[in-house]
């Protein structure tokens, strides 16, 4: 039976400055943290690309100018998320690795983030507003009401899942095999990850909605998922700590973050030729055919089954695609799906 870690990543107030944003409806932005050490040329590295920079990300708000070209550490990379080509995780602390390298192929290691709330038009850094309403007012004011497990200001969520294809500890970066060459790891002058995991696909990725970890009356106050199903008792600052998630807990969280089972065929395209905007859809309720832009509303996932019964996703809010695994494209049939 699998079992599950949690570690804590991503910006924060100490690093960059900011924590990323959770919506009101739930979906958020993963916004990672700086590169902190010196890191290599390209030409050095075994994909010759260079490391990101704030600026480079794909992210539904402004990155203020002050941080534009920080480099940044991209690690958890998610397939198709910030550009990322694979889907890895390396940490150097024995802290988090201890309890990671304790992790089996098949097993979950998911990553939660102290997000805060913030409106669906929230600017960026500098935009003060925290919760849900709108920069305009008066009468004709948008009206948001953000969902009841969201905590009023700040809290932590579970954002996304790697489920462990492969673990190694290695000692040196030669010992990295090629699929986990692109984690921000190796990128550094010194390597220095103790353990390093790959994700497999198409079950790991980005949620599509934060799983909170906080109560929606406080932040700093742990909910049950925490308290009762992990190893942490909650107090103090547990939305640091790494958490251990046995079986039958792994259970519950997998039924709260898996890929969705339920979702009904809506749209089919015989031969596409793999745009974006060539996609024909049949709207679920109305049987129209139109382009499949109109459709997306922000929070919707597309999820295209292709001929081998693998897919692609593509969320609304960033534009983002994932999963990407057709070459030649079939032909596919797209889900539209929206969480919360």
């Amino acid at each position: 039976m699998p079992r599950a870690v949690a570690v804590n990543v991503a910006a924060n107030t100490n690093e960059p400055g900011f924590r990323g944003p959770v919506y009101p409806d739930g979906s958020f932005a993963f916004v990672p943290i700086p590169e902190a050490k010196p890191t290599r040329p390209p030409a050095e590295t075994a994909h010759d690309q260079p490391v990101p920079v704030y600026g480079d990300l794909e992210l539904p708000f402004a990155i203020p100018d002050a941080i534009a070209a920080t480099p940044v550490h991209s690690d958890p990379e998610f397939h198709g998320v910030h550009g990322a080509t694979a889907t890895t995780y390396g940490d150097p602390y024995g802290v988090k690795a201890g309890p990671i390298a304790e992790l089996q192929p098949g097993d979950s290691l998911y990553f939660y983030a102290t997000l805060t709330l913030r409106p669906t038009d929230w600017r960026g850094p500098g935009d003060d507003r925290i919760g849900a309403a709108s920069r305009d007012s008066g009468e004709n004011a948008a009206a948001e009401v953000a969902d009841a497990d969201l905590a009023p200001e700040w809290g932590a969520y579970l954002i996304g899942e790697m489920r462990v294809a492969e673990l190694i500890e290695p000692d040196h970066r030669k010992e990295v095999p090629a699929q986990l060459q692109t984690n921000a790891h190796l990128h550094r002058e010194t390597f220095d990850a103790r353990v390093l995991v790959r994700g497999s696909q198409p079950e790991s990725g980005l949620l599509d909605r934060v799983v909170s970890l906080s109560t929606p009356d406080q932040g700093s106050d742990a909910n049950h998922l925490v308290t009762e199903l992990s190893s942490d008792s909650g107090k103090g600052p547990w939305w640091r700590r790494p958490m251990k998630f046995d079986e039958s807990a792994t259970a519950e969280l997998r039924s709260r973050t898996g890929w969705p089972t339920d979702a009904q065929p809506v749209c089919h395209q015989p031969g596409c030729d793999g745009s974006l905007d060539s996609w024909i859809a049949i709207d679920g309720s109305v049987t129209r055919y139109t382009r499949i832009w109109p459709l997306l509303n922000l929070g919707t996932v597309i999820w295209l089954w292709d001929t081998r019964a693998q897919y692609v996703r593509y969320h609304s809010r960033t534009r983002n695609i994932s999963h990407i695994i057709w070459r030649s494209p079939p032909c596919f049939t797209a889900i539209l799906t929206k969480r919360g």
